[in-house]
């Protein structure tokens, strides 16, 4: 994350690390991360905690600049590895470029997915 965020897509995307597990484990993924260009937090509160999904590895959640969520759930690197980030590169790269909503997952991107998952 830190990657796309100091390089590919610096000053186009915002990237954030929501810790749902406590300030303890946002500041070892901060530190083990070297989060400078992330956003790095925490939910301290039960309510405020997201009523869907544990990500991270699992997937990522893309919102557009209104707020708006695009993909609730990319495909999940522990499933999928390197296709996972891609696709989450794919994506971002159209809805920069082209100002539209991709569909959610492309085929080429799934077909690959399929492959490596046995979907």
């Amino acid at each position: 994350m830190e990657k796309w965020a100091s390089k590919n897509y610096k000053n186009r995307v915002n990237f954030l690390c929501i810790s749902c597990a406590g300030p303890e484990l946002a500041v070892k993924m901060g530190q083990e991360s070297k989060f400078q260009h992330v956003v790095n937090g925490v939910f301290t509160r039960q309510q405020d905690m997201p009523r869907w999904g544990q990500l991270g590895c699992n997937g990522l959640i893309i919102l557009n600049e209104n707020h708006e969520v695009m993909v609730p759930k990319t495909p999940a690197f522990l499933e999928v590895e390197g296709m996972a980030w891609k696709y989450v590169e794919d994506f971002l790269d159209k809805m920069l470029l082209e100002n539209v909503k991709p569909t959610l997952v492309d085929k080429e991107v799934k077909e690959e997915m399929d492959y490596k998952t046995g979907g």
